[in-house]
């Protein structure tokens, strides 16, 4: 922000306007997600808002408050294919920089943020144990511990043979910044992108793809969540959906009601005697008579049939 609207420009000379520039120049010229200058024009309001409040500004003079935000959608996930695209994806990072191909090794079988994995250090791997420690530096400030599959070991124990003692695990060799961690692959990432014929896929996307992909092999959501580091459940429930077995066993309870329903207990109506064809039911009158004379049609006999009254209480008496 600074290098856009010099530091030496007054604080009451700042519009919404300047702010509203400053956003498609961050989005277009630097080339960073939507996500990123949100993040940006929320940081410039708050400062503004600490400005008024300090009596440094007067009240209502906060150009950032009219600022509209982009709010992209945080719930994007995309992920590698393992048949078609992540073979095309290897060989392309393959041609790439020597640090290219570990590094994404490693954030595919981990899942750690590009920060957190531009800056690890050594000291954060424990081989014996097989475990990557990450401390405070989370994004939710919680320490973080990453069991090592083969693949991450390996590709670790490669760069430890030729690190030389440096600190950083993925470190410039040479040149005026060797020693110190590498902090800028996008070109080398998109190019390995451009190479390998693949569409819509960032650097983030790996972390995505990590985490899809141990759903899709029926790792558990609560198992993704503490290997993702989420504090909450919400954000590793976008991953729900590719469980080979999400929700299906919560439906097969319905499996069989409507057998049940069928062989449960017949209505009154279904209970009431039905009358064959061609012949009279029953009636108090006639029961009283001592029987019931059928008339003759299809399927009659013709004899007299005589109705028997089940005996109660109150008939013994008479």
């Amino acid at each position: 922000m600074k290098n856009f609207l010099k530091p030496e420009t007054p604080l009451r000379s700042v519009r919404t306007a300047d702010l509203e520039a400053l956003k498609l120049h961050r989005l277009e010229e630097d080339e960073v997600s939507k996500t990123t200058v949100d993040k940006n024009i929320a940081l410039a309001k708050s400062f503004f808002t600490w400005c008024i409040n300090q009596g440094l500004l007067p009240p209502g003079s906060n150009p950032v408050k009219r600022v509209k935000l982009f709010h992209e959608n945080n719930e994007r996930v995309r992920f590698l294919d393992h048949h078609t695209e992540y073979p095309k994806f290897v060989k392309a990072i393959s041609d790439g920089p020597w640090y290219l191909k570990p590094m994404c090794l490693v954030d595919l079988n981990t899942g750690l943020r590009r920060g957190n994995l531009l800056r690890l250090s050594w000291n954060q791997v424990d081989f014996a144990r097989r475990i990557i420690t990450i401390g405070s530096q989370t994004k939710n400030g919680r320490p973080l511990m990453l069991p090592m599959n083969n693949t991450v070991l390996s590709e670790l124990k490669k760069l430890r043979d030729v690190a030389g003692g440096l600190q950083w695990v993925f470190a410039h060799k040479e040149g005026q910044f060797a020693g110190m961690c590498i902090t800028d692959v996008k070109n080398a990432f998109n190019g390995a992108v451009k190479r390998a014929g693949i569409s819509d896929f960032h650097f983030h996307d790996m972390r995505h793809t990590f985490a899809s992909w141990l759903v899709m092999k029926g790792v558990s959501l609560a198992a993704v969540q503490k290997l993702m580091g989420h504090q909450s459940m919400k954000m590793t429930l976008r991953y729900a959906h590719l469980a080979p077995k999400y929700l299906a066993d919560e439906v097969k309870v319905l499996d069989g009601m409507m057998g049940k329903a069928k062989q449960g207990k017949r209505s009154k109506a279904e209970r009431k005697p039905k009358p064959e064809d061609g012949k009279k039911m029953a009636t108090p009158e006639t029961a009283a008579s001592g029987g019931l004379q059928v008339e003759e049609g299809n399927g009659s006999s013709g004899r007299t049939r005589t109705y028997n009254p089940s005996v109660n209480s109150r008939m013994l008496y008479h």
